[in-house]
This record gives C-alpha cells, structure tokens and sequence, in this order.
C-alpha cells in the first residue's frame, strides 16, 4: 500500500514533510519492542474473524515483523 497517493475526495491540503527521530530514541524502542511480551493465547484472541478484534497471531507476526524486518 502506498502512502504517498492522496485519496479521491480528499479535501485537505496536504504536503509531504521529514520525520527525524534521534537515533537513541529508536534504539530504545527497539530495546523495549524486544523486551514485550504478546500475551497468552485466549478464547478472544484466537477468534481470526476479527469480530473480537486483531487476533493473537496478528500481534505476533507484527512484532517478529517490526524486530526483524522493518526499517527504523
């Protein structure tokens, strides 16, 4: 998905911008991402038709995800 299309019927004015954060800011986070822990697996959480919300799997992967994958 690309973020960088404005949608039709968007009637904003927007304008593209930088984000900069301190590298020691991300690596705390990083640290802290590492240190989370995704909860055990319940009734709700198991459910994949979202109806309860995200489902336990989806937390999982995101964090393996954000760990391995993304680029800070």
């Amino acid at each position: 998905m690309s973020y960088t299309i404005v949608p039709t019927g968007a009637f904003l004015d927007v304008k593209q911008f930088d984000l900069s954060i301190a590298e020691e800011q991300i690596k705390d986070f990083k640290q802290l991402l590492q240190l989370s822990r995704v909860g055990p697996e319940t009734y709700e959480n198991l459910q994949q038709d979202r109806s309860l919300g995200l489902d336990r799997q989806w937390f999982v992967e995101a964090k393996k995800y954000w760990e391995d994958k993304y680029d800070w």
